[in-house]
């Protein structure tokens, strides 16, 4: 484990950013694109949040030769939503493996924040061919954070429990949720101006504050469709991860302690690193964006 500094503000060249749908396993994307190299970077979203939050992590990363590719996770923004309601982790790795092939690749290095992280665990054990190397943040492997939950975390993981109300939780995210789990999870730091706004603009579309919640609540089975994907779904957390990874935290994490990281290399079969980054929080690609890109691009020269 190697604990880095930061955060601090990127400094960065803007390579242009466009927007553009992309059709994968029947369902249109929309995927936002940075970048001209011949090696893709796939790179996936948590909750609250968009792909506009990795705009300056693509745009690092398209300086060093990749073509980017963040998509609307499905449900979100101007993706579709699940045809049969089915949101389980097995599915949405299926997404992001179909939309390596769609955008014209043979493989990818996936780099996923939060819900991004767990798709990115269960799509690397699901077709390890497709991946090349796995970068998460902000979530250990399953395994891990089955190994170190502690009682601590049940304060910290509230909105789970509260996100299974059929009624409240929407309510909620119209009137001011979004910003208090961007407080609560990076404490002391200030969003760019305008992102939350963004992210509460992504969530209010038709159908999408429904489709977040409902990856939460498939953390349950709820309608039988879901049974199948479910079981896959556990047994591709719980293997051990044959895809080279790089996992970071944020030291100050108000959503996953960082004490939930300890041996998250353990869960990799082969080649694997872990990086706490002092004095951040939750929202990495954010906050620490020059610290993040400097990991990757260390890892992947390794």
């Amino acid at each position: 484990m190697d604990t880095s500094s930061g955060p601090g503000p990127p400094a960065l060249a803007k390579t242009p950013v466009e927007s553009r749908r992309v059709e994968a396993r029947g369902l249109n994307f929309q995927v936002l694109t940075c970048g001209s190299g011949d090696r893709l970077a796939l790179m996936l979203h948590g909750f609250p949040d968009d792909p506009g939050s990795l705009v300056p992590l693509m745009q690092g990363l398209a300086n060093a030769g990749w073509f980017c590719a963040a998509p609307y996770l499905r449900g979100y923004g101007g993706s579709d939503c699940s045809p049969d309601g089915n949101y389980q982790m097995s599915v949405l790795a299926g997404d992001a493996l179909a939309l390596i092939g769609a955008l014209g690749f043979d493989d990818a290095m996936l780099v996923g924040h939060d819900w991004g992280a767990l798709i990115g665990y269960v799509a690397a054990n699901a077709a390890p061919d497709k991946l090349t190397h796995l970068v998460t943040m902000a979530v250990p492997p399953v395994p891990t954070l089955a190994q170190n939950f502690e009682w601590s975390q049940l304060a910290r993981s509230w909105y789970i429990a509260f996100f299974q109300n059929p009624f409240l939780p929407e309510l909620a995210i119209r009137h001011g949720l979004i910003r208090k789990l961007w407080r609560d999870w990076s404490p002391g730091w200030e969003p760019p101006p305008g992102r939350i706004d963004e992210v509460c603009e992504s969530l209010s579309r038709p159908g999408a504050s429904r489709a977040a919640l409902s990856y939460y609540r498939s953390l349950l089975v709820r309608i039988p469709i879901e049974f199948r994907s479910h079981l896959e779904t556990r047994r591709l957390s719980f293997a051990p991860i044959g895809v080279p990874g790089l996992v970071m935290a944020g030291e100050n994490d108000g959503c996953m302690g960082a004490r939930l990281f300890e041996g998250a290399t353990e869960a990799f079969r082969g080649r694997a690193d872990l990086k706490i980054v002092r004095g951040a929080g939750h929202f990495l690609p954010l906050e620490a964006t020059e610290v993040v890109l400097q990991h990757i691009l260390d890892f992947v020269a390794e």
